[in-house]
């Protein structure tokens, strides 16, 4: 079976989190709030929303970037 990359979601437990990767899958799962083992596998909505305005913020520089190359 080939590996597959898996998002899981409104899970504090992790309980299917890890049951799908013990099944060899690279699996996250999120939630608005932590997971209830600590584990690192897990993200909260507050990381989501860092990561997505960093994906922002290059997208916005990488668009500046060309303009001037372009003038």
């Amino acid at each position: 079976m080939k590996s597959m990359r898996i998002l899981i979601g409104c899970e504090t437990s992790s309980i299917t989190r890890r049951a799908v990767s013990d099944r060899g899958h690279d699996v996250w799962s999120c939630d608005i709030e932590a997971a209830e083992d600590g584990s690192n596998g897990h993200k909260t909505l507050e990381m989501v929303k860092k990561y997505r305005n960093q994906a922002n913020q290059k997208r916005l520089s990488q668009s500046a970037q060309a303009r001037r190359t372009r003038t």
